[in-house]
């Protein structure tokens, strides 16, 4: 039992997934007195390793008198990258407030980090650490930086360099009794969407209706995807299939718009075209919708409406409730290229932020951002929010 273990558990997107599992070795174990709980060291690894791989696997082999499980999850696969124009600019960099580590960085006070990173790495610049390692610091973080002379991104024995054994030794001696939660922390939250909890604590909703998380919160899913077509659209219904499962191991299931929309586990995507109505699952008819005698209608803050004719590449992305805390992505064309023009921004990697709807034009194909003619964020009552740009 030495050696590294594969488990696999239920993904909360409703799929099988793995992780490493490194118990303590009976020499560890021998220093351990005979009633105490080891603590758990969680191994993150980069993007394109697999956990199963020997590269990590065997990245603790150093350490063998290390007292403590040691856990590698495998994060459903080894993948998970903008080109996006000043008031535009700015809603698409709110929504990138995700991966904007810099603003979350409080969440890290009284939490242990050590960072260690090669200084001929040709994969991430040691600049990037040399800058967190910085900001920790200013953020009043415990957090210690090694650079290592010589090494690049990966080499053997890179989790069990000297001064990392000294600092697992030192955290787990301290880490054997719980801490009580501090009387007075931050917690910082960007989406709640996205976010997990800080001592128990949850966060449902922010009070500022103007980030309450963009369209990457549909990949929270709690099963199955539905996706919803036309034999028109089936193609594009089909790539998202194909890319949900490639970078996220997601089980979708394709059925037709026609079909009826009964309650279902999971987040549900519908694709529409041409003067169709998307109908709503909610009391209320959503801001954004096809009127066939008009075009596509968008209703701001102020109940003001601005209407797109059904000009050649329009097209629209969205987000919007579904049966109780579910959530559907309505992908809309009034031709087959608006729609695959709006279906180029179903999220699908990690670093690229897109809001809560985006409205498409042809003009997107060689201008990006700037061919956009609406983009903004929903707020806690499905209202088209203040700082939202319709042009």
């Amino acid at each position: 039992m030495t050696q590294p273990q594969k488990i696999t558990y239920l993904h909360p997107g409703g799929i099988v997934s793995y992780a490493i599992l490194r118990a303590p070795s009976n020499e560890a174990l021998h220093k351990t007195e005979p009633d105490a709980k080891l603590p758990i060291v969680l191994g993150l690894h980069g993007a394109g390793v697999e956990a199963d791989s020997d590269l990590v696997r065997n990245s603790f082999a150093g350490a063998p008198d290390l007292q403590a499980w040691v856990l590698f999850p495998s994060g459903v696969t080894s993948w998970s990258g903008d080109d996006w124009h000043p008031a535009i600019n700015a809603m698409i960099q709110n929504s990138l407030f995700d991966y904007r580590h810099e603003l979350l960085l409080e969440n890290s006070r009284g939490i242990p980090i050590y960072q260690q990173h090669g200084s001929l790495d040709d994969n991430v610049p040691p600049s990037h650490s040399r800058r967190m390692s910085q900001l920790l610091s200013q953020t009043g973080c415990a957090s210690e930086y090694t650079e290592l002379l010589a090494k690049n991104h990966w080499f053997e024995g890179v989790m069990t360099t000297p001064n990392l054994r000294d600092f697992y030794n030192r955290i787990l001696k301290r880490q054997s009794a719980r801490k009580p939660i501090p009387s007075a922390f931050n917690f910082i939250v960007a989406n709640p969407g996205t976010m997990g909890s800080k001592y128990g604590i949850v966060i449902d909703q922010l009070m500022s209706p103007e980030l309450p998380g963009g369209m990457d919160t549909i990949l929270r899913t709690r099963g199955t995807f539905i996706i919803r077509s036309s034999e028109e659209s089936l193609s594009l219904a089909t790539q998202i299939s194909r890319n949900l499962f490639q970078y996220f191991g997601a089980d979708t299931e394709i059925v037709a718009l026609a079909d009826p929309d009964e309650p279902h586990e999971g987040n549900e995507i519908q694709l529409f075209l041409g003067n169709a109505y998307w109908p709503s699952l909610t009391a209320r008819a959503p801001p954004i919708y096809v009127d066939k005698d008009v075009g596509l209608v968008v209703r701001d803050a102020n109940g003001r409406s601005t209407s797109y004719d059904f000009d050649e590449g329009l097209g629209a992305i969205l987000l919007w409730p579904s049966f109780g805390s579910n959530l559907k992505l309505v992908i809309w064309g009034s031709d087959l290229p608006g729609l695959l023009n709006a279906g180029r921004l179903v999220p699908m990697l990690a670093g690229v932020g897109q809001p809560g709807f985006v409205i498409v034009s042809r003009e997107c194909m060689w201008k990006g951002a700037a061919g956009v003619r609406a983009l903004g964020h929903f707020d806690s009552f499905w209202n088209i929010s203040n700082r939202s740009v319709i042009q």
